[in-house]
């Protein structure tokens, strides 16, 4: 059995983490739409954001992480697994190119 995972569209805006564009958002550990102080991590490096009042990301400090991590911490554990998601997946994607420039 497959869950699908909710993608919410977005007006297209720029990770500050590594300027990657970024139109979609997918819950972490909320339903429905984000709003605003909503947390997610991009998919493309793993940056930690945070939704503003405009439905814009932006960088989430270490000094509101250890917030969140003290106020929140299932939300923080949430938040940490969804980087390490991205992350393996970035490991895997540069493992596999590796391997198949050794190939040709």
């Amino acid at each position: 059995m497959t869950h699908s995972i909710p993608v919410f569209r977005l007006p297209e805006t720029m990770c500050p983490c590594c300027y990657a564009r970024l139109n979609a958002s997918s819950p972490i550990n909320t339903i429905g739409k984000p709003d605003p102080g909503d947390v997610t991590v991009c998919a493309y490096c793993g940056c930690a954001l945070q939704f503003d009042e405009h439905r814009r990301l932006i960088w989430v400090t270490p000094a509101e992480m250890e917030a969140m991590r003290a106020k929140d911490p299932g939300a923080w554990d949430d938040l940490k697994r969804a980087q390490v998601k991205v992350l393996v997946k970035i490991v895997d994607q540069r493992e596999t190119k590796k391997k198949k420039a050794l190939l040709n």
